[in-house]
């Protein structure tokens, strides 16, 4: 199972894009809501998560997903039992994601130390890692780290995830949508 957590402030395009290709590939994703079930994003639109953080086991969690946005990530940041599952997720091997400010939440968690990533401008100096200028990083090895530039690389980060996660080609399905070349 996939989690995207979802916090009031989120980054509306980072968050939809990859939940819409998981689920195209028949990859089980939920949507949790950190702040509530009703969470409001950086551009005014609603999500009803499918669960609030309080309703999760978290037993059958195969990747985490943490869009970004202002003020989401903070949000997302000073969620300490989230940072507790992410850490968790972390040490056990699992995949974790963020996306454009997310991954300064996994940075201050210590947990890019060493390890290639990219996030929004800006975002990246005050993370200890190896920043990287592009829009999509994936950092393998256990476990594989997945960040991404921020809403333009959307797509190209949840085709990544997608492809991880299944093992299959998604070429298929970038052709289906009619991408542009990623």
């Amino acid at each position: 199972m996939v989690y995207v957590f979802l916090a009031d402030g989120f980054e509306e395009m980072e968050a939809v894009a990859p939940i819409d290709i998981l689920r195209r590939m028949n990859v089980p994703v939920t949507i949790v809501g950190v702040t509530g079930r009703q969470i409001s994003g950086s551009h005014n639109i609603t999500i009803y998560a499918d669960k609030t953080f309080d309703e999760c086991d978290f037993k059958d969690i195969e990747a985490i997903v943490l869009p970004g946005g202002m003020p989401g990530t903070i949000n997302l940041g000073n969620n300490e039992q989230l940072c507790s599952l992410i850490k968790k997720c972390f040490k056990e091997g699992k995949i974790v994601s963020a996306l454009c400010a997310a991954p300064s939440v996994l940075g201050n968690l210590g947990l890019l130390e060493g390890r290639e990533f990219t996030c929004y401008p800006g975002f990246e100096k005050d993370v200890k890692g190896i920043y990287k200028n592009v829009p999509l990083v994936i950092s393998e090895g256990k476990p594989t780290v997945i960040t991404a530039w921020g809403p333009g690389a959307a797509y190209r980060f949840g085709f990544a995830l997608a492809q991880i996660i299944t093992g299959k080609n998604t070429d298929k399905l970038k052709a289906s949508m009619m991408t542009c070349g990623d």
